[in-house]
């Protein structure tokens, strides 16, 4: 009489896949209530899978998926994007931006971040632009772009700006940063033109903060710091200094009308 047993050991079934091109006429992804973006161009996908055959409920999974030529419009944060190309790997439960690169309303940008836990999703994501000033209503809320209304604005940036959350906890949280160097802002209130302005300025969705800016007024050289906050019923606190001047002002504005809370100044010459 002989007995016979058998050990179980893992085999371990892998195969790879290659999209040589999946060419998309128009997707639409619905990232978050009321919002639709769509997409079209190639993409291409490299990867593979893999399962243990004693164990085939546990599938393992990763690719990189490349754009090429992508066209994005509507999107949350970036809107609308041309000639998007590069790379993102794709895990379980998580997409991470390898590399990517477009254009946006003619000004380059390019995108870090990634996107995890499709049950309950959250992205993080940064978009850094090279922008031409004269365009910026066309990446700021409706709310910014009314709180800025009485500016025109000319010259480039260098902009990061960054959204972050869960979707099931809508809107996202939004923040930003900005480098101006040598732009010019035309102030429907000023006879002439603010010129060489260069400085730093942080923001989020409902504020702005101007550590310090430097620009040149009639040819004289100031210098300003300023908080604004509440962009539909804008608060305003200001510091405006030169060597002949120091100006501190608090404001609020709605609609047309402005009130001003304090004024304090003082004159050297």
């Amino acid at each position: 009489k002989a007995a016979v047993t058998f050990e179980l050991f893992d085999i371990l079934l892998k195969k790879q896949i290659i999209i040589n091109r999946l060419e998309l006429k128009t997707l639409q992804v619905y990232p978050g209530p009321g919002h639709t973006f769509k997409s079209c161009g190639d993409v291409f996908i490299d990867g593979e899978f893999s399962c243990k055959l004693n164990e085939p409920d546990k599938i393992s999974y990763s690719a990189i998926l490349t754009l090429k030529n992508q066209d994005i419009k509507h999107m949350p944060l970036v809107k609308d994007i041309a000639g998007l190309n590069g790379q993102i790997k794709i895990e379980p439960d998580k997409l991470s931006i390898i590399k990517l690169k477009g254009n946006s309303y003619g000004c380059p940008v390019e995108f870090a971040g990634h996107f995890e836990n499709f049950k309950d999703p959250y992205l993080d994501l940064t978009e850094t632009i090279d922008l031409d000033l004269s365009k910026i209503n066309n990446f700021l809320s409706p709310k910014i772009s009314k709180g800025l209304q009485q500016i025109t604005l000319s010259g480039k940036s260098a902009v990061i700006l960054r959204t972050s959350g869960k979707f099931s906890e809508w809107p996202l949280k939004f923040s930003g940063s900005a480098e101006v160097i040598g732009a010019e802002a035309k102030i429907h209130a000023l006879a002439n033109p603010i010129k060489a302005i260069n400085g730093d300025v942080t923001f989020d969705e409902n504020s702005l903060s101007i550590s310090k800016v430097e620009a040149q007024y009639n040819d004289l050289s100031y210098t300003l710091k300023a908080n604004i906050n509440n962009f539909s019923s804008p608060k305003v606190y200001s510091v405006l200094s030169s060597q002949d001047l120091l100006l501190e002002v608090q404001l609020r504005t709605q609609d047309d009308y402005t009130r001003f809370d304090a004024i304090e100044g003082s004159w050297f010459n």
